[in-house]
């Protein structure tokens, strides 16, 4: 069994064994991906940290506190997927919060336009896992654990660190969209799909 991403720990049972680790597909996939990756092109002329979703509990304070301190977008408020994608791709630096799991479909957005991520480092199980600083910028918090105004504090800190660093911030892009293009891009990603269940 393939699965896109999982907890090993969340899974039990004789069955265990056989759940591999897989990709993470994107809501789009793979209809829009030529014109989505024409958006590596685009001008990152915005310095601002950029976020939009869901605003559950866990994230909502983090969001509140980053948008008071004038680090993160004013608006995250849903809006057309693709006005979302040509907001992404002009940003520099966009954040990445957990939802259902730890690695998720706006990391997945922000790769395959060309943008360096922040995120906070957790457990993530995908077939090639994503390096810290090498395919994001981490930021050394702990969400599950910390206070949101430890976590919005350390991820204003890294943001400052990094955010006039274009050079950093264009190769760690690079790295990303490499990911994006290795696991995620069809045909490439069947390739992968052969290879891990061991007809490649």
């Amino acid at each position: 069994m393939l699965k896109c991403q999982y907890r090993s720990s969340d899974i039990s049972g004789f069955r265990t064994r056989i759940v591999r680790p897989w990709t993470y597909f994107d809501a789009n996939w793979p209809r829009q991906q030529d014109a989505q990756i024409e958006l590596r092109n685009c001008s990152r002329s915005v310095a601002q940290l950029y976020f939009r979703g869901q605003l559950w509990e866990e994230r909502k304070t983090i969001v509140l506190i980053l948008q008071n301190r004038k680090v993160l977008n004013p608006d995250a408020a849903a809006i057309s997927h693709k006005k979302f994608l040509r907001e992404l791709a002009s940003q520099r630096l966009a954040l990445s919060l957990p939802g259902f799991g730890d690695f998720c479909h706006r990391d997945v957005e922000a790769f395959r336009c060309w943008n360096s991520g922040v995120a906070s480092e957790g457990p993530q199980s995908v077939s090639l896992r994503t390096e810290a600083d090498f395919h994001y910028v981490s930021v050394n918090t702990d969400i599950a654990k910390d206070s949101a105004a430890v976590v919005a504090a350390r991820i204003e800190e890294r943001y400052r660190e990094v955010i006039g660093q274009t050079d950093y911030l264009a190769e760690v892009a690079r790295n990303a969209a490499a990911w994006y293009d290795r696991n995620i891009r069809f045909p490439q990603s069947m390739v992968l799909t052969a290879k891990l269940l061991g007809f490649a």
